[in-house]
């Protein structure tokens, strides 16, 4: 099982001139010293969003992890998975290790499991759901 169609990477960097002013409010903790509490004004370079596109990609989840909580219920596990992005499905199947982008989503979610789901699909599910991961579809 894969994902199949046009993807896109999104990547910030920093302007290399423009800045802007944001209020930056620290947390009540003493852990901050003498910002604790406070709200203050930072400059900061401006985010510049980059979007490459590409057409005809083949996305797999190349594993995932299902961590039980010990907590309060041992229904409760903490998913982690990571997805590999291939230029084609073709690509992907001449080698796999051949990836455009590859990326470990770790604490993605707490998820209830019963033991009759799919956990491979729920992670599917999950990626359509991101920005970028919109126009692919099962393959």
């Amino acid at each position: 099982m894969g994902l199949i169609g046009t993807w896109k990477k999104y990547t910030y960097s920093d302007h290399s001139t423009e800045t802007e002013t944001v209020s930056v409010t620290y947390p009540d903790d003493p852990s901050f010293g003498d910002l604790a509490g406070t709200t203050v004004q930072q400059q900061r370079p401006v985010q510049v969003e980059t979007v490459e596109t590409f057409e005809n990609a083949y996305v797999m989840i190349s594993q995932f992890y299902a961590i039980r909580d010990q907590g309060e219920t041992d229904e409760v596990y903490f998913l982690d998975y990571r997805y590999n992005v291939y230029a084609s499905k073709a690509a992907r199947d001449a080698d796999f290790q051949n990836t455009i982008y590859s990326e470990f989503m770790t604490k993605a979610e707490d998820v209830v499991f019963d033991g009759s789901q799919d956990i491979a699909a729920h992670c599917y599910t999950k990626l359509k759901a991101l920005r970028g991961f919109e126009l692919l579809t099962d393959d």
